[in-house]
């Protein structure tokens, strides 16, 4: 039997900004996840009913958009095909990526020091560099 009440003592006290940095730093990292997930969905929507007679910045059409994702969505997909071409399709992987660094950069309880972003934007970059090339090129000869 106990004789005398069980007493906690706390060893350190707990620093309430780091813990509410950590909070917010997380946060953010999560929410921006969350916005690149969805800004990769919306574009892979756009791009998927994309349409050359949707009013947008190239084209002077009337009438409402037939974009599944509107009139943003007809102004996205024009805007990704008229930089890109064809190798705009390779902006929804590096969206993926992006998105999934953030997303486990907050799951991570420690803080592990700088994320590189470097090497997967450059292999995604110079696949769509060489993507798009081999597909100028046999465009070309095929003329």
């Amino acid at each position: 039997m106990a004789l005398r009440a069980i007493t906690t003592t706390r060893t350190s006290a707990v620093d309430w900004r780091t813990v509410l940095k950590r909070g917010l730093r997380r946060a953010s990292e999560i929410a921006g996840a969350a916005a690149l997930f969805a800004a990769m969905a919306f574009l892979a929507l756009a791009l998927v009913s994309y349409n050359q007679t949707d009013p947008s910045g190239s084209t002077a059409a009337g009438g409402p958009a037939r974009n599944w994702m509107g009139g943003a969505g007809a102004w996205a997909a024009d805007k990704a095909l008229f930089l890109f071409g064809l190798t705009a399709i390779l902006l929804l992987p590096l969206l993926y990526v992006f998105a999934r660094r953030l997303w486990d950069l907050a799951d991570e309880s420690e803080d592990l020091g700088p994320v590189h972003w470097a090497r997967p934007l450059m292999v995604l970059t110079g696949g769509m560099m060489l993507t798009g090339t081999a597909l100028f090129t046999r465009r070309e000869t095929n003329r």
